[in-house]
């Protein structure tokens, strides 16, 4: 669905950005259960799959960006490595989710298209990691980090069908 209104589009994007910002710095504030390094949460990617799904791949680009500087920005984690890492996969993750709702909208609902996106997600900065540090070992990670991004897919898919009826009325 594209916004037709420019204004009522920026202002959707820019509420898009502070709702993903605002996950994001919760997200960084609360425990986290598995003691391995770098695994988040991944709440912020909510308002990723919802921009995914009901407005389109430039609007989710927008917001991919967005909630991660804006987080980055506030939790003080701009600009470092790890900051680096999580925009190219959010990004990445964007991209991927987009696509594949362009292509599978009518067989696929939110729980498939988050998956996906989650999976990307981790690969891509599983990658970016192994890339950084010039060893293919960490690939080994990548199964613990799937199982936990698809929780976390299945979690925020949850929520995005609960309020796509919102984004019916726009």
């Amino acid at each position: 669905m594209r916004i037709k209104n420019k204004i009522f589009r920026q202002v959707t994007i820019g509420i898009l950005i502070a709702i993903g910002a605002a996950l994001y710095l919760i997200e960084s504030l609360i425990f986290f259960p598995v003691p391995l390094p770098g695994a988040r949460w991944g709440f912020s990617n909510l308002v990723v799959l919802i921009t995914a799904v009901n407005i389109g791949l430039y609007e989710t680009l927008m917001v991919s960006i967005g909630k991660s500087v804006v987080g980055g920005l506030i939790s003080g984690r701009f600009g470092n490595i790890g900051f680096l890492i999580g925009l190219v996969g959010s990004v990445g993750a964007g991209i991927g989710m987009s696509m594949v709702h362009r292509v599978f909208k009518k067989n696929m609902g939110y729980m498939g298209i988050s998956s996906i996106g989650a999976f990307l997600n981790n690969l891509i900065q599983i990658s970016l990691i192994s890339l950084v540090l010039k060893n293919e070992l960490v690939f080994y990670y990548l199964p613990y980090m799937t199982f936990l991004g698809i929780i976390s897919a299945f979690i925020n898919a949850f929520i995005s069908a609960n309020i796509e009826g919102r984004f019916k009325e726009i």
